[in-house]
């Protein structure tokens, strides 16, 4: 009887764990310039080459970001503007997050650090600076993920310097 019990309980959260792959998934945003900490919601959907990103707010049900990611042309789609691939990384845990940066004709760049199974991970540019992360963290780790975030980001900066300068 107790084995019943078992087998019944684990198909049950077998076949509820299977439906939300990558949906719905709650999300922990973190600024750079505050403590405040506000939660979203992640749905995530795929068709064909493009990976769509919701985020939504919890308190107030606005989305946040609609991102989409085109896999094929390695390109970030968000409001319009198209954010390419900067051909440098950010490795955290068992994540490898690519970068990807917009350009506007004032130098003004705003920075994307994104994976496709795990989403968003850090926008950056404007004076807002933001971490999205499944787990909660702590201050210290939320400010030395923004340090490791921004120093693979200046080495992007210094390679293009560089490369203008020849």
């Amino acid at each position: 009887m107790k084995n019943t019990y078992f087998y019944a309980l684990s198909l049950f959260f077998l076949c509820c764990s299977c439906g939300s792959e990558g949906e719905n998934d709650l999300i922990y945003r973190y600024a750079l310039e505050t403590n405040k900490v506000e939660k979203y919601r992640l749905n995530t959907q795929e068709n064909d080459a493009t990976f769509q990103y919701e985020y939504w707010n919890l308190t107030d049900s606005l989305p946040l970001y609609d991102l989409n990611y085109v896999s094929d042309k390695e390109q970030l789609l968000l409001k319009g503007k198209t954010f390419l691939d900067a051909n440098e990384a950010y490795n955290s845990g068992s994540f490898q997050f690519k970068i990807f940066q917009i350009k506007r004709a004032n130098t003004a760049i705003r920075t994307l650090v994104f994976n496709k199974n795990y989403g968003l991970l850090a926008s950056l540019g404007f004076g807002a600076n933001f971490i999205f992360s499944k787990d909660s963290l702590t201050p210290k780790i939320k400010e030395l993920t923004f340090k490791k975030i921004f120093r693979s980001i200046n080495n992007i900066r210094v390679y293009e310097n560089k490369a203008t300068a020849l």
